[in-house]
């Protein structure tokens, strides 16, 4: 049986929409400064010291995957934009509380902590539960 996340991996790359390359090019580049930086901290914190030049070399390999999951990111945070714009995937509070609930228990923390967080009404939470509820219709479809 499939995974969620092999699911949703398996729904978006099938999912027909145009993928801005700005988008990707900006993730690709976030990527690539992130790798550099966890490279020096490996260095710095016992792991492999690699001068600039391996390091580049290092990068240099690394950038066709980096891209492709630079893609994949962006299309992926697309195609769960859309879906959650759809009516099927609205949310009651009771919804809002529930989550919130998962939370307290999760950070071991009170729900007086969350809704200071996250307002009263909990609902700067609404995108997160319509985020769960795409990606387990996304499952679903998958699935059957």
């Amino acid at each position: 049986m499939i995974s969620k996340e092999g699911a949703i991996r398996r729904f978006v790359e099938h999912y027909d929409m145009e993928v801005p390359p700005d988008l990707v090019e900006e993730e690709f580049q976030i990527s690539l400064m992130d790798m550099r930086h966890r490279m020096v901290y490996a260095g710095m914190s016992g792991g492999p010291q690699l001068n600039p030049l391996e390091q580049r070399a290092a990068l240099e390999e690394m950038k066709e995957e980096l891209r492709e999951a630079a893609y994949y990111n962006v299309k992926e945070e697309l195609v769960m934009k859309e879906l959650m714009k759809r009516d099927e995937f609205a949310v009651s509070p009771e919804e809002l509380h529930e989550y919130a609930e998962e939370m307290v228990v999760k950070q071991n923390t009170d729900m007086e902590m969350i809704k200071r967080f996250f307002g009263e009404d909990l609902e700067m939470l609404e995108t997160d539960v319509k985020r769960r509820k795409a990606e387990d219709w996304i499952y679903a479809q998958i699935t059957e």
